[in-house]
């Protein structure tokens, strides 16, 4: 009897730990709130059963200890889901190139890509995060 309790209490233990391999990551919509989304990872909205996906980010922005001709553009690639699409789209820091994008009718725009380039300091995917900014239309 003694090992059956031990055992149960085993399962409960592993069943209620945090899964490190999955990469969803819940939130619920906020209107006008910034979120902070680590690359390879999901923001799932609730209560509109929509998921954004961050897939990955190219960092070319010119690095803190560098002078460069100009300043550069973090091009970030997203996925949005629902129940009937699967929309891929791509948004970046530089002000030259698209920024935000609207689809049902949920604004979302990119902030700001972290952390910020250094040239003696390469950053490892896995280490990027974006800010964005989800509001409803």
């Amino acid at each position: 009897m003694k090992n059956i309790l031990m055992i149960l209490i085993a399962i409960l233990i592993f069943s209620c730990s945090k899964d490190e391999n999955n990469p969803i990551s819940h939130y619920d919509l906020k209107v006008d709130e910034n979120i902070i989304l680590d690359n390879g990872k999901c923001l799932r909205i609730i209560d509109k059963e929509y998921e954004i996906c961050l897939n990955s980010i190219n960092d070319s922005r010119c690095p803190s200890n560098v002078v460069c001709v100009w300043e550069g553009d973090a091009a970030v690639e997203f996925n949005f889901k629902s129940n009937t699409e699967n929309k891929f789209f791509k948004l970046h820091t530089n002000d030259n190139f698209q920024q935000d994008t609207i689809i049902n009718n949920l604004k979302i725009k990119l902030l700001n890509v972290f952390p910020y380039s250094d040239f003696n300091n390469p950053t490892n995917q896995s280490d990027y995060s974006a800010e964005l900014s989800i509001s409803e239309q």
